[in-house]
């Protein structure tokens, strides 16, 4: 096949399994073998001939096992080939820790494979030489940087262009970001993708989160994703055959309190409350209730805050009033829901009607704290399915995508000619969402936008290179002094404000006794106040501690 030529794999196995006619196993495990060119760990292919996520397909699975080996994860790329149903899928950097199953639940049609007596498939393997060296938590914060700018463009649709309908809503796109991490998704029919799926997808595409509230993994975001050939996501939705239905369950943990006020205490003064949560990631709910004169009458005003330690673990917190007459629940008003994703505030105004409140009301709250595993809910007699962990994030395709894409020059629309005259061909999109400046340049009828050029005189080509590529991924190697303060004064012209951050730190780890005068020179004018503070603290402790060792 022409398609196997494409990519080398440094190990192939072929796995027989024997069906008999009408077969009702369930599942079909093949022999197990040793792969040496990944680094000695143990494997299986786990087969469902009447199918296991979808009817009428049989599903086929590879499976790591456990084994002596110490290594906990592995990035690996494999394929299976059926050559006598042509049936062929390839996977890329897939990460695989010990029991870890991935594959295609949809391999082939269960007609197909029962015309004989046995299934055969084709296993190739190699190990992943994109994503194993990369230690996405090192650059976690700038990454989680590129994910916001990418997802700030989005959601205000600056420089879009390009146009995605769908159920009557438009969406204002970018063709070089969607390209760069999604190209399929410009070929496929929107009529076929409902609204809640679509804007799901988008955010994904956009910032490799999935920070929708109680998003559903159905089986048309299944679907789509893999018609969008969206590994990366996929991976995240179906981790494991044995466990892999379509809207799993999540494990929670739920906690149900009320508060007992009294209205006419309101109205002279606002009231707090804290409420332990006793949990690893939050250690308590702060509450503050006050009435507030708006320009048409009172109203009551409630805010919520978590004390959290853990910004990536996602809190849903709904609560109801009642107000009571003598014991006697006499209206009863649910007032909402919020999902907390950070350390932040919620107030929530409440409705006109109950600003005459009765001399006492309660507030109930129902809190769900979940981590990232599969979870229901039950609060007030009814049970809520929350069928995905909130606000997850898969940054490992992610700078890897956008760094490609640059390379590529596919789509580009502006060029940066450097000092020493080198020209980078980029996207004003990326540009726009990462810095102010270039945000301000295309915004405007000025010449750079007009000639889609752009000549900097002050930044040497090695400097700009190493800019652009931040830019796009939000990764950088490591970096001497005089590159990183040759970074941080483009850093600083551009506003770029993640990558001055990511210099500073840079300029601190490579000050020593020898250099320190000329780094102290170069920050004196740096035109940001509380950095340069910062890092003349940090120098003027440090020389104190270079003069005592003199």
């Amino acid at each position: 096949m022409s398609r196997l030529s494409k990519r080398n794999y440094d190990y192939t196995r072929k796995c027989t399994f024997f069906l008999c006619k009408n077969t009702s196993a369930e599942v079909l495990h093949s022999e197990t073998f040793k792969t040496e060119v990944l680094d000695g760990t143990r494997w299986k292919l786990v087969l469902y001939p009447n199918g296991h996520s979808f009817q009428n397909y049989t599903s086929l699975y590879l499976q790591r096992l456990s084994c002596s080996t110490d290594i906990e994860k592995i990035f690996v790329d494999f394929s299976f080939e059926c050559e006598r149903t042509l049936n062929y899928v390839e996977f890329q950097n897939i990460c695989f820790v010990r029991n870890h199953c991935w594959g295609s639940p949809v391999f082939s049609s269960i007609h197909s494979q029962k015309i004989e007596n046995t299934f055969e498939v084709v296993i190739r393997m190699s190990k992943s030489k994109i994503l194993s060296e990369i230690d996405v938590q090192k650059f976690k914060n700038d990454l989680d940087a590129l994910s916001q700018d990418l997802l700030d463009i989005l959601q205000y649709g600056q420089l879009f262009d390009h146009r995605l309908s769908c159920n009557g809503t438009q969406f204002l796109t970018h063709k070089c970001i969607i390209a760069a991490r999604c190209p399929k998704l410009a070929s496929l029919g929107m009529e076929n993708i409902s609204l809640e799926i679509l804007r799901t997808i988008l955010v994904y595409i956009y910032s490799a989160k999935l920070i929708v509230p109680k998003v559903r993994i159905s089986a048309e975001l299944y679907i789509v994703a893999m018609k969008l050939e969206m590994m990366d996501l996929i991976q995240k939705m179906h981790n494991h055959p044995y466990f892999s239905g379509l809207n799993p369950e999540f494990n929670v943990d739920h906690l149900n309190f009320d508060w007992e006020i009294n209205s006419e205490l309101l109205h002279t003064q606002p009231c707090s409350r804290t409420h332990p949560t006793k949990k690893i990631y939050t250690n308590k709910l702060i509450i503050t209730c006050e009435i507030k004169v708006e320009n048409d009458g009172f109203y009551l005003f409630i805010s919520f805050n978590f004390d959290t330690f853990n910004s990536d673990m996602p809190i849903f917190l709904d609560f109801r009033i009642d107000e009571e007459n003598n014991g006697v629940i006499v209206s009863r008003l649910d007032c909402g829901s919020h999902m907390f994703f950070r350390n932040e505030m919620w107030e929530r105004q409440i409705d006109k009607k109950f600003c005459k409140l009765t001399k006492k009301f309660r507030l109930i709250f129902h809190i769900d704290l979940f981590d990232e595993v599969k979870f229901t809910s039950h609060c007030r007699d009814r049970i809520i399915h929350v069928e995905t962990a909130q606000n997850f994030c898969y940054y490992n395709r992610f700078p890897v995508d956008m760094q490609r894409f640059l390379e590529s020059e596919f789509l580009s629309d502006f060029i940066m000619i450097s000092k020493d005259k080198k020209e980078f061909k980029v996207h004003k999109a990326v540009l726009a969402a990462r810095s102010s400046v270039f945000q301000r340049m295309f915004n405007h009828n000025v010449k750079e936008t007009i000639t889609g050029r752009v000549e900097i005189t002050d930044i040497e080509s090695a400097t700009l290179q190493l800019m652009i590529s931040f830019i796009y991924s939000g990764m950088i190697r490591n970096l001497d002094l005089n590159e990183s303060l040759e970074l941080y004064t483009a850093a600083d012209k551009y506003d770029i404000q993640s990558l001055v951050l990511k210099c500073s730190s840079f300029i601190l780890s490579n000050i020593n006794s020898k250099n320190i005068d000329d780094a102290i020179l170069f920050v004196q004018y740096s035109n940001y106040p509380e950095l340069r503070n910062i890092i003349l603290n940090e120098m003027s402790h440090r020389l104190q501690i270079f003069q005592m060792l003199r």
